[in-house]
């Protein structure tokens, strides 16, 4: 069942990143996958959540506001398959909060809401603080495997979704963001930067003890 759920969660976001066209199947099939990840999991206030959105994207059809619930709807569904339910401390649940603004300021610049100057900013507020809790995390023997683990998702998949920014940022000074490169690359820039949200969220999860 988990593998099921996790082939058809990846299989929403793929959908997500494609476009506003896709939402009520992206949501749908994350829906699916929350049910599938197990029965007690939606007793759960996070699979709730993950529902609720998956909801609100069948029926809200604002591109700007897919834009931001695609990653959020994502990443809830990748809470429900890690949640422990009984955390007693959690040191790193900024950091989701954190890329969530980031996320929110990137759909909103695609969307032409605001410039590009507040989305740079956030870029690199978000992947300076993550890359320096990521290198201190790994920097310490003493933390746990799955902490350690996910510190190092984390800091590879921020790297990647910095490097997929920059190249589109310059493919747009060249003016050739009206290419089918620049369409992958942009596609490949806001899936990578689900990824990111859904990696923060996994890193706080493991970073309670």
């Amino acid at each position: 069942m988990k593998t099921a759920a996790a082939i058809l969660t990846l299989l929403a976001l793929a959908l997500g990143a494609m476009g506003q066209r896709f939402e009520v199947i992206h949501a749908g099939l994350g829906i699916v996958a929350v049910v599938l990840s197990g029965i007690n999991a939606l007793k759960s206030r996070v699979a709730l959540i993950a529902v609720g959105i998956g909801l609100a994207e069948c029926f809200l059809r604002a591109e700007i506001v897919h834009a931001f619930t695609a990653p959020v709807f994502f990443t809830a569904c990748v809470a429900v398959a890690l949640w422990q339910p009984a955390p007693r401390s959690g040191r790193f649940m900024l950091l989701p909060a954190l890329v969530l603004c980031q996320v929110a300021l990137g759909a909103a610049y695609r969307h032409k809401a605001i410039g590009v100057m507040p989305h740079l900013a956030g870029a690199l507020l978000t992947a300076g603080v993550l890359l320096v809790v990521c290198t201190i995390v790994l920097q310490r023997p003493r933390q746990s495997a799955p902490l350690r683990t996910a510190a190092a998702t984390t800091l590879g998949i921020v790297l990647l979704q910095v490097s997929l920014g920059i190249a589109a940022f310059v493919m747009r000074l060249l003016d050739v963001d009206t290419s089918t490169a620049f369409a992958v690359l942009a596609a490949a820039h806001v899936t990578v930067g689900a990824l990111t949200l859904a990696a923060t969220t996994v890193l706080a999860l493991r970073g309670f003890s």
